[in-house]
């Protein structure tokens, strides 16, 4: 019984130990200097910014870049590069912001996106980003 005891009490303070060591991991207190805020990036223009981030968008593709002002790291919507290896729907797909898969008839493959359709759009810009409206003319379909 006391052995069970022992053996009780050293997996409580073991799991104790751990997240006590790994409290301050998960939420680490960091002090970094604010990087600086750039007009352009990567072929996006700044629309919107906080104290913390920066937005940025290019219109064409309606793609996006958040950029984080303590790190100066950014997350993409679609890839700033390209590796040459994707055919034309591929290249569509990855570099629009909206992609629409449809079926009419028996064909499931048609694929509409921003880049390779003729697409009316509409950007209005507000003081926390954008808003747009669609429309694929071939498609007769708007959003």
């Amino acid at each position: 019984m006391v052995t069970k005891l022992k053996k009780i009490v050293a997996v409580l303070l073991v799991s104790i130990c751990i997240i006590t060591l790994f409290d301050g991991v998960a939420a680490p207190v960091t002090v970094c200097a604010a990087v600086a805020v750039k007009d352009e990036l990567n072929g996006h223009k700044l629309i919107a910014e906080n104290n913390a981030y920066a937005l940025y968008m290019n219109e064409e593709a309606l793609s996006i870049i958040v950029y984080d002002k303590a790190t100066g790291k950014f997350m993409e919507s679609t890839p700033s590069y390209d590796d040459g290896k994707n055919n034309k729907t591929w290249q569509g797909a990855m570099r629009s912001a909206i992609v629409l898969n449809m079926i009419k008839g028996g064909i499931d493959t048609l694929q509409a996106d921003i880049i390779n359709d003729k697409v009316t759009k509409k950007v209005s810009y507000t003081d926390k980003g954008f808003t747009a409206t669609l429309y694929w003319t071939k498609y007769k379909l708007g959003m």
